[in-house]
């Protein structure tokens, strides 16, 4: 579905998110309700506000507490989405940035309440977490609108909304693999960066993204271990490349006072933003390598993405200076009639 609401419905794309976004208010606006509303008992606000909880086992409330934000890490995960469609958006300079900020506040606000919301009514939390389907989130909302068929319409709701969201994955992502093979950064660069001249879209990349997430799904067939290690490079994977830009503008902003700036800029609050922005993505990858309980720490429940992570710096290192060195000479800018190494 993503792969066709992106090819051949690629013109469509800008209308199809702005349903998006009206299915995202209105499912927010029923799931809260209806939770508040049959939800058959509440939990105090001593308990959701005052009561923590340490069911990974570790010795300490602080330690935690830091491991279980990976989890709130990741609902940030992807909001530079936007960036990645830099180069077809009008006025990008100024639009991109107020873009990201109105997501994360927008989304922030939504997903703080809705958080609140489920502690509130969410019931024996035991419960949830030992849910014969294996998603506590269905027990959640069995629980609150006391019946299957309330939590089956409010569960659709919900995958709706996940459904939309690989969409705009989808579209990101395949622009993401184009810029890169556009730079000769990739294997197959030369088929990667082709444009299809009547839809203007990077088929082979948009090609090459869905058949390539399609055949790693396929990994939890043989062991969800794997695919679960697989999938947690998201958190590390996203958050390192952070860090770079991070920090190459902070080192511009104190050591370059000549540095030019486009239409968005936080003044002298970029510097304190730049600075906590690499301080809690550091604190935020070393703790998503860590396991989510150790009262059992088995082969099965080991967090591997640290090994996938050294494995895939390693290929990485290895594929520079075997292949990428000599054929990478620094990114590519498009100028009406051709390209400029800058």
């Amino acid at each position: 579905m993503a792969f066709i609401v992106n090819t051949a419905f690629a013109r469509f794309l800008p209308q199809v998110e702005n349903n998006i976004l009206i299915l995202h208010f209105t499912g927010w606006v029923v799931v809260l309700a209806t939770m508040i509303a049959l939800a058959p008992s509440k939990a105090s606000a001593t308990d959701v506000f005052a009561v923590f909880a340490n069911g990974g086992g570790y010795e300490t409330q602080g330690l935690s507490f830091f491991v279980g934000t990976v989890s709130a890490v990741y609902a940030f995960i992807g909001a530079d989405g936007a960036v990645h469609m830099a180069e077809e958006i009008k006025h990008a300079s100024s639009v991109v940035p107020w873009g990201l900020m109105g997501s994360i506040i927008i989304n922030g606000v939504l997903g703080f309440s809705m958080l609140v919301a489920t502690l509130f009514c969410m019931g024996p939390i035991d419960a949830a977490l030992e849910s014969t389907t294996g998603f506590p989130f269905l027990e959640i909302l069995r629980f609150a609108t006391g019946s299957l068929a309330g939590a089956d319409g409010l569960a659709r709701i919900i995958i709706a909304l996940f459904v939309s969201c690989t969409i705009a994955v989808y579209a990101s992502t395949s622009r993401m693999m184009w810029s890169f093979a556009r730079d000769l950064g990739l294997p197959g660069s030369r088929f990667l960066s082709r444009v299809e001249p009547r839809t203007k879209l990077p088929m082979w990349s948009l090609i090459a993204t869905g058949t390539i997430t399609s055949l790693l799904s396929l990994i939890a067939i043989g062991s969800t271990q794997a695919f679960n290690a697989l999938v947690s490079l998201t958190v590390s994977g996203f958050l390192g490349s952070y860090i770079i830009p991070f920090a190459l503008i902070l080192h511009r902003r104190v050591t370059d006072p000549t540095l030019e700036w486009g239409p968005w800029r936080m003044g002298r609050f970029g510097v304190v933003v730049n600075v906590w922005a690499i301080v809690w993505c550091v604190i935020s990858m070393f703790f998503s390598f860590w396991p989510t309980t150790v009262v059992e720490l088995t082969v099965q429940n080991m967090n591997w993405s640290c090994v996938m992570w050294g494995g895939t710096m390693i290929f990485s290192v290895l594929f520079y200076y075997a292949y990428g060195k000599r054929r990478w000479s620094g990114p590519l800018i498009e100028i009406e009639g051709g390209m400029v190494l800058t």
